[in-house]
């Protein structure tokens, strides 16, 4: 090592740390922190048995400034994003919904996995896991938080954009592949699936659109969520694919059973043609639906086709719905063909 290519750092160099640790910078110079092995010791047991590899002598230890010294092939931003979080946890940049979640903790994140800080890992990816919900019923409750920003947000920021402020799908897929967070890619790639190409992030956010008479005019990915669709691999775009494709197939298995003609169904209130003309309505409207876990939460909160059917066949459909809402939740994995 050459050091007059290196430099200490300006406030991880610790006058009382007893290991210093080089890391390259991408301008081809070295970054020099001077640490605790005590604090690497307790994180990591990389690092712990790093330190305590039998044989050497001490003779034969690399030293800087008086002590031992090791050279990490990691860069040099990445140490420090994590030497910052081990003597200051409260560094980590969590804040809840943000867009920029996976880039702010990617490089932590890389190192935790690398040197087995577990702890560390398992906060980030609960982290990242709240803006990516595990079951339904979380999924439900998040979109009911986001309709009713939806609902007031531009009245109370004018200027402002929703998306700035809610979690993109794209990066959260990057950030899944490549640190290991499965758990977060059915939510992510179905959130993809109901979004347009034409709503990419990446875009200028400068044309406006006219939303009516006496409305002022507004910019064009207004009410619109996007992605940073540049980012994704071609094996994450077949994904992508086989999903939708999945999707648009599933309310095939809609009212496969004839409930029609059984014993509690009231011939008087609803008829055989209005019961399978409803039918087909609601697969139509499903099929075409870019998102069918809102459409179908929609068909069981509505009352539109009570009126047509007798209370049995309204139970039967409800349950229908209720049931292949819960499938395609569950089955989501395989349609992305994530398992």
């Amino acid at each position: 090592m050459n050091q007059h290519d290196s430099h200490a750092h300006d406030s991880l160099y610790l006058m009382d740390g007893n290991i210093v640790l080089i890391a390259p910078l991408t301008t081809g110079q070295h970054q020099i922190f001077r640490v605790h092995q005590s604090v690497l010791s307790k994180n990591s047991p990389v690092f712990k048995s790093m330190f305590m590899i039998p044989g050497v002598q001490e003779q034969e230890i690399e030293k800087y400034d008086g002590v031992p010294l090791v050279q990490l092939p990691d860069g040099a931003e990445e140490v420090e994003s994590l030497l910052r979080v081990l003597y200051h946890e409260s560094m980590l940049p969590f804040k809840r919904l943000d867009p920029n979640t996976p880039s702010s903790v990617k490089q932590v994140l890389t190192l935790a996995n690398k040197y087995e800080i577990d702890h560390l890992r398992d906060r980030i990816v609960r982290h990242v896991e709240a803006d990516w919900p595990q079951s339904l019923w979380q999924w439900d409750m998040l979109e009911m938080e986001i309709l009713a920003m939806e609902e007031t947000w531009y009245d109370e920021y004018e200027n402002g954009h929703i998306d700035d402020y809610l979690p993109e799908p794209a990066s959260a897929i990057r950030l899944a592949r490549e640190c290991n967070i499965p758990s977060i890619l059915p939510a992510a790639f179905y959130h993809l699936s109901r979004l347009s190409i034409e709503d990419n992030r990446c875009n200028p956010r400068t044309s406006s659109i006219n939303l009516g008479p006496g409305v002022p005019y507004r910019n064009s990915f207004y009410g619109n969520r996007t992605a940073d669709w540049t980012i994704l691999s071609s094996q994450d775009y077949i994904c992508l694919l086989r999903g939708k494709a999945k999707l648009a197939s599933i309310t095939d298995r809609l009212f496969s059973a004839s409930h029609v003609g059984s014993g509690e169904h009231s011939a008087d209130v609803c008829s055989l043609s209005k019961e399978l003309t409803l039918l087909e309505d609601i697969r139509e409207t499903c099929r075409r639906s870019p998102d069918i876990l809102d459409t179908l939460r929609r068909f069981l909160g509505t009352a539109a086709f009570t009126s047509q059917v007798c209370s049995a066949c309204k139970l039967y459909i409800q349950t229908d719905l209720r049931r292949l809402r819960h499938s395609v939740w569950v089955e989501m994995p395989g349609y992305f063909g994530l398992t």
